[in-house]
C-alpha cells in the first residue's frame, strides 16, 4: 500500500526546525518511517494491537464508573435530600456546557 504524505515546510521550519542546531531534516526517510508504522497499524497484526489497547481502556474505564456508581449509592444513601440536589444541579450544569441541545438549550444569536 502506498502512503502519500504533503509537508508545509513553512509550518515545518518555524514548528520544529527554526532555532534548532539542525537546519537539514531528511524527509524521505522520517515519511518512510512514518509510512511503514501506519502500514503497520492499518495490516492485520496492527488492528489486533490498537483491539486490545482499546479494550484495556474499556475494561479500566468501565470498572472506574462500577466505583463512581457505588461511591453515589452510598452519597445517597446516608447524605440529605439537600446534597442530592446539589448532585442534581451539577449533573445538569455538566449537560449543559458539554450537550446544551439535549435540555432543548440553542445558541444565542
Amino acid at each position: 500500500m502506498n502512503t502519500y504524505f504533503y509537508v508545509d515546510a513553512f509550518n515545518l521550519y518555524f514548528g520544529c526546525c527554526r532555532g534548532a542546531p539542525f537546519k537539514w531534516l531528511d524527509l524521505a526517510t522520517l515519511m518512510a518511517v512514518v509510512g511503514d508504522v501506519i502500514n503497520f497499524l492499518i495490516s492485520g497484526k496492527g488492528l489486533i494491537i490498537i483491539g486490545a489497547i482499546i479494550f484495556v481502556i474499556v475494561y479500566v474505564i468501565s470498572g472506574l464508573v462500577f466505583k463512581l456508581i457505588e461511591l453515589i449509592a452510598k452519597i445517597f444513601a446516608s447524605a440529605p435530600v439537600s446534597v442530592i440536589i446539589g448532585l442534581a444541579a451539577i449533573a445538569v450544569g455538566v449537560i449543559v456546557i458539554f450537550n446544551p441541545v439535549l435540555l432543548g438549550l440553542v445558541a444565542w444569536p
